[in-house]
């Protein structure tokens, strides 16, 4: 590595604006394929303030934030268990990935660029699969905490004086407006991205970031617009920058579908989430989203033929079971909607609200032990705040009275 120490500020201020471009574009690795346990080796649960919910992902998930900077592997561990407090959200999956970035010190320089020394080992794609979770779940996730990496990455190759520059100094428009949205500052953003993509017509993953701007300000068709945009660019030429796995063509579509449905039009989404699967019949959140759409219109054949293709196809996926199982429940398949519940319970035995389900399904058939048993596991599992608890508490006093 160049000892940045002896770089002048215009130096300093070249290699930040590597490193936001190499970390708007993610990682250089393709790991969609790639079968990782997200928690093969269970870290210790952070001990969280006395009066804290530690049934509730978001006090772990603000431990980690407060602690990321200082002891990054001790905010990985309390992201990891908000991600199993509930598994359906992405922003812990995302979070876990920097905070581990940054307890590999030096390494992280080579991660973010794409070192062929460390792409490609277990750990790192490990990193990479944290990042696709956490995009299958939201792809427009606010990526704030790449500000922290940068800042972070800065100070330990060229110290304070080169954080100091870097604070200081302005870079070029890429490098601007990479801190305008890392800064929440995201009109600023998408303009910024705008001038850089007239300047840079070529650099067509600009469009995406945009579309991340846009998107945080929930402007939603201003996001389609940009993702749509750079696939037309991209389709007019040789396609030579899309070597990511969560970059490919087909999550670009799958992107403009979440912002079609967000913006109301259910028909674009539609269309965007088939043109994914055209590029990829494997996205099984594709498929997800398309059962979630034909629910909507009350298909309830194709919603349940779409969830069982994305269950089949990524079948480790407690907050994907759960969907399944609540698609089973609307089209009246309770039997079915039990047995997914169950499974979501088994492949991931923190995630609470399964439990909610099962105990309303067994008290209805009239099942009161069984019932009895997901209405305690319930109790037990659910942070305080969830409305569901209260009544919960009140069955179980009913059921003991019987």
């Amino acid at each position: 590595m160049v000892p940045l120490r002896h770089i002048s500020g215009r130096g300093i201020a070249s290699f930040v604006s590597s490193l936001s471009a190499a970390m708007l574009l993610g990682a250089v690795a393709n790991t969609s394929a790639f079968a990782q346990k997200t928690h093969a080796k269970i870290p210790r649960r952070p001990a969280l303030a006395a009066m804290a919910d530690t049934n509730f992902a978001m006090a772990y998930y603000q431990f980690g934030l407060a602690e990321v900077r200082r002891q990054p592997a001790l905010a990985a561990d309390a992201f990891y268990w908000a991600s199993r407090l509930t598994p359906q959200w992405a922003e812990p999956y995302y979070a876990r990935r920097v905070a581990l970035i940054l307890s590999e010190g030096n390494l992280a320089v080579d991660y973010l660029f794409g070192s062929p020394r460390v792409a490609k080992t277990t750990k790192f794609r490990f990193l990479d699969s944290l990042q696709y979770m956490a995009l299958a779940r939201n792809p427009f996730l606010i990526q704030s905490l790449d500000r922290l990496l940068i800042e972070e990455v800065v100070y330990g190759v060229a110290g304070s004086e080169g954080l100091f520059i870097y604070g200081r100094s302005r870079g070029d428009l890429i490098s601007n407006a990479w801190s305008a949205y890392t800064s929440g500052q995201y009109a600023r953003a998408a303009e910024y991205f705008g001038t850089a993509i007239r300047k840079y017509p070529k650099a067509t993953w600009l469009h995406a970031s945009r579309a991340n701007a846009f998107a945080a300000q929930l402007k939603h068709d201003s996001a389609a617009l940009e993702l749509t945009t750079m696939l037309e660019k991209r389709r007019k030429v040789e396609d030579k920058e899309i070597v990511h796995f969560y970059d490919s063509k087909a999550m670009i579509e799958y992107s403009i579908g979440v912002a079609h449905s967000l913006n109301g039009n259910a028909q674009a989404a539609r269309d965007a989430y088939e043109r994914a699967l055209t590029e990829d019949l494997a996205l099984y959140m594709a498929h997800a989203a398309l059962g979630d759409l034909a629910m909507q219109r009350t298909d309830t054949a194709q919603a349940l033929s779409e969830y069982a293709l994305a269950v089949e196809l990524k079948q480790d996926d407690p907050a994907l079971r759960f969907g399944y199982a609540l698609a089973l429940l609307k089209a009246r398949r309770e039997n079915e909607g039990a047995l997914q519940f169950a499974k979501a319970i088994e492949i991931e035995p923190y995630f609470a609200h399964p439990h909610y389900y099962l105990g309303r399904l067994y008290d209805a058939a009239e099942m009161p032990d069984q019932a009895l048993i997901h209405y305690t596991a319930f109790v037990a599992k659910a942070p305080r705040i969830m409305v569901e608890r209260e009544w919960v508490v009140a069955r179980l006093a009913d059921l003991a009275k019987k």
